[in-house]
């Protein structure tokens, strides 16, 4: 039996899975690991270990990338009716895939940070412009100036003209 609980599971199975790479491998581990080395099992399981590794990190990368043009997609598509499982078909992956990732990389499921992203330049159209209330309905493609109200007023509190009203004078913080 090897010294480490990742030794024993790598000779058992012969291969490293991220579980064990994430739950397992600290930087104590490593270097026991290193010293173990000198045996052909030891050069085997720290090859899977390197190689596992590098392969988990590039894939990070990857779905990292991944959430951030979906981020650029949903703000070029603030003015549209895009929805996140648009987004998703756009990145060629599912739908449930895209929500678990982008909600674990940034805290928040798609669907509200595209209502965040709305309301946040919705909030600057009405500050920043003299456009009324229904012009800037049309503009960020809602069917009529009642539903712009209604969605605007659930998530602030206010409708549009009194939040309008409430921040003439003052700066929008971003």
């Amino acid at each position: 039996m090897g010294a480490l609980p990742i030794v024993d599971s790598v000779l058992k199975n012969d291969r490293v899975d991220e579980e064990t790479i994430v739950l397992s491998v600290n930087k104590n581990d490593i270097y026991k690991l290193l010293s173990q080395a000198y045996t052909l099992d030891g050069y085997r399981i720290w090859g899977l270990i390197l190689q596992k590794d590098k392969k988990y990190k590039q894939e990070q990368n990857s779905i990292e990338f991944q959430i951030n043009q979906a981020k650029i997609l949903m703000q070029e598509s603030v003015y549209g009716n895009q929805t996140p499982e648009d987004v998703a078909k756009s990145l060629n992956i599912s739908y449930s895939r895209f929500r678990s990732l982008f909600k674990k990389i940034t805290g928040t499921s798609p669907g509200k940070y595209i209502n965040e992203l709305k309301i946040k330049e919705l909030k600057y159209a009405l500050i920043s412009s003299n456009e009324s209330v229904k012009e800037i309905s049309y503009k960020f493609n809602f069917a009529n100036p009642d539903y712009l109200t209604l969605y605007f007023k659930q998530r602030t509190g206010l409708t549009p003209t009194e939040y309008r009203k409430n921040n003439t004078n003052q700066k929008l913080i971003l």
